[in-house]
């Protein structure tokens, strides 16, 4: 019984094409370390706490597990040799995988991990993998082989998630079981429509064209509708999602000013015979004026309300301002620049401010401004038209704190490597910095907080300034080293970190770059303002991939010989009873592969590898119909055949005849001409010597004087 559930495991075993999927090359001891101890089956995190994977965002998590020790097929224990994973199917598009055991071999009863990495651009949700093992057990004492099962049979399962761009990531069971990952392709080309030019106050409802082409968006100010309304001017984009890759739109937005404010080169308030000029603002393309004036500015001398309304590029807008004229007193006020207090030997600068027709100060000078050097009070009397007006200050002389500013303003970013100049500015005779430097300037190259105390005619001023030097970037390429790829493959290549901006080897200026040409890939990226390149370029070699063919040579006595193409590579020849169905395994591994035919076409294709890179051919339909009716009319046997020395052959003539017996190549061409003369009715017997042939498939030719039939001979 044993027996029999033995050739019943090894019916259902499986050719598999699609050996490694998604994986990333690369397995070893460093790629994870197991955690744990882990009691259950099965995977560690579980797949509802597994962090989700965020589209354009690299990708870098562990999933430890705990391989069964046994197993039930069809009512038998198993006992679990080892468990290789061969492939991980449906995982989301441009996430790959490796384990810490090379060839993802675990024995059974064993702990693993994996590591899951890349960027995905594919469509939000919850994927469940098809995860493809084969399967070393034991059943009785039989030890037995599946390839490429469902790992599911064995209680293995596991989920990938992918979050929404808004941030939520899809709960377990919400979405639909078995959402299939997408092919990497294009995004159609994405578009905005909507108005991109209003006046001041109003707004614009900006809309992702043909939402619908795609599974997910989203706008640089993170919103994550199809529509987005702004009333403020920019540059607005929008990144769009579908076939695993994305596309980017971007509109810019104007906004049209149309509201004028009104400026005075002096009191609003005077006395008659005084004037104002009132300003409504350069920038626009039309002016009028209450009084009729069409001008950006006017002078009034009258009392009143002045309004304003201005154009521009269709917009419009008003303001005002109240002029009043006084017999009124005036009321001057005097600023002081830096402050009233001054350090000895120092000054500051009085201003009684503009508008006025007539200054007069207690020194007797009569200009707008006045450079106090003294301690003291000082006045200014001011006149305009019939009015004046008197205001004092008190200048205060002393050792008062000084006012240090530090240019450039802080907090200052730079580059390690880089020298920040900080300047104290040059009004003061001495200076103190933290790092001991005593000039008006210090260059300094390390991140930390640096004061300055500035001196100056007994006065005394600090400042402080924090300069940060951020690390140069260096981007970790991944897959690492040598990538070896078939003609037919691509390769993508991704970074340890999202940074700010990307330029790798070829142009690509994104987080990944998929390449399928041969050579040597690196990447410069910017983070913080600072520029690094990565210390680890992959090479990419590109294998040439075969192009399988299966050709029927030509069939004969119930068999036919086909041949496999390209020559010089491996191969497995396959063979279906109906066109399309399940593919059985010939077991033959040469480039000719003899089978017996009949009348019923049976289908035959032939996987190819060469050069590290695997081909299917077509199917070539294989029947032997037509074949001649002596066959039937004389038994003619080939002992043995398969042969590696002597065969002997053995026929019964019907009646006397003239024989000829050849042996003869799949091509064709005669190689020996084993018999040829009369022989009489009755058993015939010759023999044929293959002890100088090569090893291959022949056919032995047998003609009479009537007609003719062929038998395949193999030679060991």
């Amino acid at each position: 019984m044993q027996k029999n559930l033995l050739l019943t495991l090894l019916s259902v075993v499986a050719i598999t094409s699609a050996a490694f999927a998604q994986y990333c090359g690369g397995s070893a001891s460093n790629v994870c370390t197991v955690g744990g101890p882990y009691s259950q089956l099965g995977f560690y995190p579980s797949y509802d706490s597994l962090p989700c994977a965020q589209i354009g965002v690299a990708y870098n998590e562990k999933i430890d597990m705990r391989i069964p020790p046994s197993t039930v097929f069809q009512g038998q224990n198993a006992n679990i040799t080892s468990v290789k994973i061969d492939s991980v199917e449906n995982m989301p598009c441009g996430l790959c995988w490796r384990s810490n055991v090379a060839n993802n071999t675990f024995a059974g009863n064993s702990t693993g991990c994996i590591r899951v990495t890349g960027t995905t651009y594919d469509q939000p949700g919850q994927y469940k993998l098809r995860i493809r093992v084969t399967v070393s057990a034991v059943v009785g004492i039989f030890p037995i082989t599946l390839n490429n099962q469902d790992a599911e049979q064995f209680g293995i399962k596991y989920w990938a998630r992918v979050e929404n761009l808004n941030g939520t990531c899809a709960a377990v069971d919400t979405l639909a079981t078995g959402l299939n990952k997408h092919s990497t392709g294009t995004a159609p080309a994405a578009s905005i429509t909507g108005t991109t030019s209003f006046c001041t106050g109003g707004s614009t409802t900006l809309t992702l064209a043909n939402a619908n082409n795609y599974y997910a968006y989203k706008w640089s100010n993170n919103a994550t509708s199809a529509s987005i309304t702004t009333s403020t001017a920019g540059t607005y984009s929008v990144t769009a999602y579908a076939n695993c890759a994305s596309a980017t739109a971007t509109v810019s937005v104007t906004v049209n000013n149309a509201q004028p404010s009104i400026s005075a080169n002096g009191p609003l308030t005077f006395c008659q015979g005084g004037s104002v000029t009132l300003d409504a603002g350069n920038g626009f393309s039309g002016y009028s004026w209450s009084t009729g004036a069409t001008t950006q500015t006017i002078t009034v001398s009258t009392g009143g309300t002045y309004t304003v309304t201005v154009t521009n590029s269709g917009c419009t807008g008003t303001d005002s301002k109240t002029v009043t004229v006084t017999s009124n007193n005036l009321t001057p006020s005097i600023a002081a620049s830096p402050s009233l207090n001054i350090c000895p030997g120092g000054s500051t600068t009085l201003d009684a401010g503009q508008g006025y027709t007539a200054y007069l100060w207690s020194d007797n000078s009569t200009g707008q401004t006045l450079v106090a050097n003294a301690g003291g009070t000082y006045t200014v009397t001011v006149s305009q038209g019939t009015c004046s007006g008197t205001a004092s200050v008190t200048v205060n002389q002393g050792n008062f704190p000084l006012t240090v500013n530090i240019t450039p303003a802080g907090p200052v970013n730079a580059c390690v490597g880089e020298t920040v100049t900080l300047d104290a500015g040059g009004s003061y005779s001495g200076y103190n910095w933290s790092n001991g430097d005593n000039s008006q300037t210090t260059d300094v190259t390390a991140t930390n907080t640096y004061t300055v105390t500035a001196m100056d005619a007994g006065c005394v001023g600090t400042a402080s300034i924090q300069v940060t030097f951020n690390a140069l970037p260096d981007p970790i390429i991944s897959p690492f080293g040598t990538q070896t790829i078939c003609s037919n493959q691509t390769v993508t290549l991704s970074l340890d970190q999202p940074y700010d901006s990307y330029s790798w080897t070829g142009g690509a200026t994104s987080a990944t770059t998929t390449v399928s040409q041969g050579g040597q890939y690196n990447v410069t990226v910017t983070k913080n303002g600072c520029t690094g390149s990565s210390g680890n370029p992959v090479t990419v070699t590109v294998n040439q991939a075969p192009s399988a063919a299966a050709t029927l040579l030509g069939s004969a006595g119930g068999f036919a010989v086909l041949q496999a193409s390209p020559a010089g590579g491996t191969y497995a020849w396959l063979s279906q009873t109906t066109q399309g169905g399940a593919y059985t395994n010939t077991g033959k591994t040469t480039l000719n592969d003899t089978v017996p035919c009949g009348s019923a076409p049976v289908f035959y294709s032939v996987i190819v590898t060469q050069n590290g890179c695997v081909d299917t051919s077509d199917a070539v339909s294989v029947s032997c119909t037509g074949l001649n009716d002596l066959s039937a009319t004389i038994r003619f046997l080939v002992m043995p055949n398969p042969a590696s020395e002597v065969v002997n052959i053995s026929y019964d003539l019907p009646q006397a005849e003239q024989v000829q017996i050849n042996l003869i190549d799949l091509s064709g061409r005669l190689l020996q001409r084993v018999f040829s003369g009369n022989q009489s009715k009755g058993l015939q017997q010759v023999q044929i010597n293959l002890h100088d042939f090569a090893a291959g498939t022949y056919f032995i030719n047998f003609n009479t004087g009537s007609d003719s039939f062929s038998k395949v001979l193999i030679k060991e």
